[in-house]
C-alpha cells in the first residue's frame, strides 16, 4: 500500500504553516506536481531517500527536510514512462475508485517511477 506524504491540493486546504509546498502558477505545470507527487510518494524514492540521507528520528520515522526533498531526483517528464505515472497519479487523485483498483495503479506506479528511473521496481523496503 502506497504511504502518502506528499499530496496535490487545488484549493488550498492542505496549505498551512505545518508544510512545504510547491505552487502551479500555469497549468501545464499542473503534470510537472503530477510526477513530483507520484515519484516522491513511491517507495522507490522512500528507498532513495533512506540511502541517501538516512537520517531518521529515534522512533524510525523518516525526516523530509526541504534540503533532502528539493534534491530528489526526477525523470524526464516528456519520457513515456513519466507520462504514465503523470496519468497514474491523477488517476489516484480524481478518480473515485475501489481498493482493489487503486492497489493496482499503486503497483503500476511502483513499475513505471522504477522505469523512468531504469531501475527495476521496489514493492517493499526491506
Amino acid at each position: 500500500m502506497l504511504r502518502i506524504w506528499f499530496y496535490y491540493d487545488e484549493d488550498g486546504r492542505i496549505v498551512n504553516g505545518n508544510c512545504y509546498w510547491i505552487s502551479a502558477t500555469k497549468e501545464e505545470e499542473k503534470d510537472l506536481l503530477f510526477l513530483i507527487q507520484g515519484v516522491s510518494n513511491s517507495i522507490f524514492m522512500t528507498k532513495y531517500h533512506d540511502l541517501i540521507f538516512n537520517n531518521k528520528l529515534y522512533s524510525g520515522k523518516r525526516r523530509y527536510f526541504s534540503q533532502y526533498v528539493e534534491n530528489y531526483p526526477l525523470p524526464d517528464i516528456h519520457s513515456s514512462a513519466a507520462k504514465e505515472v503523470i496519468s497514474i497519479v491523477k488517476k489516484l487523485n480524481f478518480d473515485n475508485l475501489e481498493e482493489d483498483a487503486n492497489s493496482t495503479l499503486e503497483e503500476e506506479l511502483e513499475i513505471q517511477v522504477a522505469k523512468a528511473f531504469k531501475m527495476p521496481p521496489v514493492f517493499n523496503l526491506h
